[in-house]
């Protein structure tokens, strides 16, 4: 499909980027917000960075805005989408809401894009009632980048070191009680021949648990030369759960995660002989889990926040956490 009318949901610090770039970039773009007129004031807003860091004349940075309009209207901003890219705050019930409607207004043809670090295209298809074709269409390349980024930190990387439970941090217990829950689901969903549950679990778990956060978390312990111990753990962690997931993903996607598998430290000749991953055996992880849960609703929670607000992505601000105390 050749995309040529693109609408841009959400017009916050990130929405209004995306919605210029993609107009810069010679789409027909139109930004749906609640407030138009205030969304145009951010995209122009946009100007001195645009023309001090790309170097855009005045021409073309109007050229951009040329090919960009608002609404208030959804019915108006969708009618004749191609593509429609979702960039509102972080909170699931907004954008429940937000698909339901979309997925009645625009029509068949319209792909659905979501910029949500939250939310799993998986959650997307309980919203709307669209053919799940197009929801998967960048998974390959979620894996493939996460697979590099493993690659290019393996320095030094140790095959026979195996860390104690002692050596594993909060999160690294958090990912593997999650990689845990994820073996098993797999495996028993299969058993049931229950094919789709089974996809969906480790689906889920490589997007929104290994990519989305431990590969986030792990990237100070990688870049520090204070703990070698600490390092070896993390690329313990990365590598062997990696290996695993690409081991359940195979039956569904057997040519990229062969090609993956082979570039990881492995043992065996092939993907497809190797033997059935296994829950990794730490003690100890549910009560870690549940903790790191918290912290994690607490850092999604700020976000949310920070969007509604719209707070520029680096600028910090002063956070009070008040724990609700149980009597």
């Amino acid at each position: 499909m050749a995309f040529q009318n693109v609408t841009i949901a959400g017009t916050g610090v990130l929405g209004s980027q995306i919605a210029y770039q993609t107009a810069l970039n010679g789409f027909n773009v139109i930004a749906y917000d609640r407030n138009p007129d205030t969304a145009k004031k951010r995209v122009s807003a946009l100007k001195a960075s645009y023309q001090n860091d790309l170097g855009l004349s005045e021409d073309e940075f109007n050229a951009g805005l040329s090919r960009l309009s608002f609404t208030a209207d959804l019915a108006e901003a969708v009618k004749d989408a191609d593509y429609v890219i979702e960039a509102l705050p972080e909170n699931l019930e907004i954008k429940e809401e937000f698909y339901k409607q979309l997925a009645k207004l625009a029509p068949a043809k319209t792909i659905f894009a979501s910029n949500s670090s939250t939310m799993v295209p998986s959650q997307l298809v309980k919203f709307v009632d669209r053919p799940a074709k197009y929801l998967h269409m960048h998974f390959a390349n979620k894996i493939w980048n996460a697979s590099k980024f493993v690659l290019m930190n393996l320095t030094n990387y140790d095959e026979s070191f195996v860390p104690t439970a002692d050596d594993l941090t909060l999160a690294d217990q958090w990912i593997v009680q999650k990689y845990n829950e994820t073996v098993q689901s797999v495996t028993s969903n299969l058993d049931k021949f229950e094919l789709g549950e089974a996809a969906s679990s480790v689906y889920d778990f490589i997007w929104n648990t290994y990519c989305d956060w431990y590969i986030e978390l792990a990237k100070p312990r990688l870049y520090s030369e204070r703990d070698e111990r600490d390092r070896r753990t993390v690329q313990y962690l990365l590598v062997t759960i990696l290996r695993h997931m690409l081991e359940l993903l195979h039956p569904f996607m057997p040519f990229v995660t062969e090609h993956i598998w082979q570039h990881l430290p492995h043992e065996g000749d092939s993907i497809v002989v190797t033997k059935w991953p296994e829950a990794l055996k730490f003690d100890n992880l549910e009560g870690a889990a549940r903790q790191m849960e918290v912290m994690m609703d607490a850092i999604k929670g700020i976000r949310n926040m920070r969007a509604e607000m719209n707070v520029p992505l680096g600028k910090k601000a002063e956070v009070i956490v008040a724990p609700q105390m149980k009597h």
